[in-house]
């Protein structure tokens, strides 16, 4: 009965209340209501009133779990596509590095041939001009030993050396079988390794002046050298 008189008190003060949607759900227990005497059909309004503040809940939870779960999906959607777009800007990165790599190292490679085939060209065409030289001095040597030649062309080269050495009173160096061509000199042996002309020295072996048949060709084989590459190329 006090639990009955305290309701009522409570229901004089506030009869209805309202939820936060605007629905009027009625007293605030029904079970105390039917305590207290209400008829069925009162309790029926009461009971609906939370029902449908129920139902009204249970669809703003579902609306709001819906917006929740579409901001999810637009943000993993965004989520996507920002690593889409890093992995396609990674990807142009990846390809414009490995074009400018390809494109240096086949500048190299070109470069590296080119160096290649030039060094080639230069050794090939030095080599023709060496044996070309080669031939040149074969033929210098096989006309300056000529019978009809040899002997003036030794002789000049010996007055030529002691022009240059300042003084007759010198040794000249010949080959033994051209002894016969330089008498009146004081001689000697050329070495081996000379094929004709004479090697002229000081009386105290201090100057020597080299009249040779390939010193004399060595000092015309720069010249020489010149015009057959001038004239091959």
């Amino acid at each position: 009965m006090r639990q009955c008189l305290q309701h009522e008190r409570l229901r004089n003060e506030s009869h209805t209340l309202s939820n936060s949607h605007g629905f009027l759900i009625g007293p605030v227990n029904s079970s105390w209501e039917g305590r207290c005497g209400l008829s069925e059909k009162a309790a029926d309004v009461y009971a609906m009133g939370f029902e449908e503040l129920i139902s009204e809940l249970h669809k703003q939870s579902e609306a709001e779990g819906k917006k929740i779960i579409s901001a999810a999906e637009k943000g993993a959607e965004k989520i996507q596509e920002q690593s889409r777009e890093k992995t396609e800007e990674s990807l142009r990165a990846a390809k414009k590095e490995a074009a400018a790599y390809v494109k240096q190292e086949s500048s190299e490679r070109i470069t590296s041939a080119r160096l290649s085939a030039k060094k080639l060209v230069d050794e090939a065409r030095d080599e023709a001009v060496e044996a070309s030289l080669r031939q040149v001095w074969q033929k210098f040597r096989s006309d300056s030993l000529g019978k009809g030649t040899y002997g003036d062309l030794l002789n000049r080269l010996i007055k030529e050396g002691m022009r240059e050495l300042g003084s007759t009173d010198a040794t000249v160096y010949v080959r033994d079988e051209d002894r016969s061509l330089a008498s009146g000199f004081r001689l000697g042996k050329l070495p081996a390794e000379y094929s004709g002309g004479a090697i002229i020295e000081s009386s105290n072996g201090k100057i020597r002046v080299n009249k040779t048949l390939e010193e004399t060709f060595a000092q015309k084989k720069g010249a020489l050298r010149k015009q057959i590459y001038d004239k091959l190329f």
